[in-house]
C-alpha cells in the first residue's frame, strides 16, 4: 500500500465498498453471471475511447475534450453518451481530463474532487502542494491496476498552476499510475484520437504555437482545431454540433479553473469550421 494512498490502510476497491455513497457504481465492475458469455453486453458496459489534448500557453494552460463516449466491441460500435464530460475541476489549481472506461474514470474524477476538498478542509484551507495532488492522483490509478488488467482502463492527463512554483504544468500518465511530465512539448493528448491525429500536433509546433509565446485564443484556435481533425478520422471521438454539443474546454490561470461556456467555444468552432470550408 502507498505511504500517500488516501484510503489508509484499506485498498481503493474496499474503500468504495465499504462506502455505498462513493461506491455504488460497482455492482458494474462485478459483471452478473448472465452477462459474462455475452460479449456485447460486456462492451456495451465498457464504454470507451476519447480524445483529450491539453497544452500551455504563455499565461495559463488549456485542457480540452471531445463529448462523445463509445462502445466498441467486435464487430460494432456504437454512441453510447455524446455529451460526456472527461474533464473535472478537482480544484482552483488543477483539473484533469479521462481517456478509457466511462463509469470508472468519471466516478474517478469524483472521488479525486471530493478527497481534495476534505484534505483542503482537514489543512484549515491550505491547499495540498501540486506535486502532492499529482502523487494522489497516482496512487488512485495504482489501487486499479486489477481493474486495468481486466481492460477496464482509465487514462488520465492532469493539468494545472503550481503556485509555489509560479509555474503552469502539464502531467501525462498511463493506466499503472506512472506520470510524465510535458515539460519540453508543452502539450500532450491521450484516447483513440490519438492515433487519428497523425502528426497534426507537430505540424501545429511548426506553424508557430509555442507555449512560452502563444496567447490563450491562439491555443485555444489549435486545440479545438485538432478536435475537429480527430473527429474526421475516429468514430470514437466527437461532438454532436447539429444538437449543439460542443467541446468541453477548461482554462487555467494564475486566478484558477475556468470551464468555458458553450457560446464561447462554439465561435471558436464555427469560425475554425468556416475557415476549413473556404480552403
Amino acid at each position: 500500500m502507498d505511504k500517500y494512498s488516501p484510503f489508509g490502510n484499506t485498498d481503493f476497491i474496499s474503500f468504495l465498498k465499504e462506502n455505498p455513497e462513493f461506491g455504488g457504481f460497482l455492482s458494474g465492475l462485478d459483471i452478473p453471471e448472465s452477462f459474462r458469455n455475452n460479449k456485447a453486453i460486456e462492451e456495451m458496459i465498457r464504454t470507451k475511447a476519447t480524445t483529450v489534448i491539453s497544452a500551455l500557453y504563455k499565461d495559463g494552460v488549456i485542457i480540452a475534450c471531445d463529448r462523445r463516449a463509445t462502445a466498441i466491441g467486435e464487430g460494432f460500435a456504437m454512441i453510447m453518451d455524446p455529451r460526456v464530460k472527461k474533464i473535472g475541476i478537482l480544484d482552483k489549481q488543477l483539473s484533469c481530463g479521462i481517456s478509457g472506461v466511462k463509469f470508472l474514470g468519471l466516478y474517478l474524477l469524483q472521488m479525486m474532487k471530493i478527497h481534495f476538498y476534505n484534505t483542503l478542509k482537514k489543512n484549515d484551507g491550505t491547499p495540498l502542494p501540486f506535486d502532492t495532488k499529482v502523487h494522489m492522483i497516482s496512487a488512485f490509478l495504482k489501487e486499479l491496476m486489477p481493474l486495468a488488467m481486466q481492460g477496464l482502463v482509465v487514462v488520465p492527463i492532469i493539468a494545472g498552476y503550481d503556485a509555489k512554483r509560479d509555474k503552469f504544468r502539464i502531467f501525462d500518465m498511463d493506466p499503472a499510475g506512472d506520470k510524465t511530465e510535458m515539460t519540453d512539448l508543452g502539450y500532450t493528448l491521450t484516447g483513440s484520437g490519438k492515433s487519428a491525429l497523425g502528426t497534426t500536433p507537430e505540424t501545429l509546433v511548426h506553424c508557430g504555437w509555442d507555449p512560452a509565446t502563444s496567447t490563450k485564443k491562439e491555443t485555444l484556435n489549435k486545440i479545438v482545431y485538432m478536435l475537429i481533425s480527430a473527429q474526421w478520422t475516429d468514430p470514437a471521438s466527437g461532438c454532436d454540433i447539429t444538437r449543439g454539443i460542443y467541446p468541453q474546454v477548461v482554462d487555467i490561470s494564475r486566478n484558477g479553473s475556468r470551464e468555458l461556456p458553450d457560446e464561447e467555444v462554439k465561435k471558436i468552432y464555427d469560425s475554425i469550421i468556416t475557415t476549413i470550408r473556404k480552403k
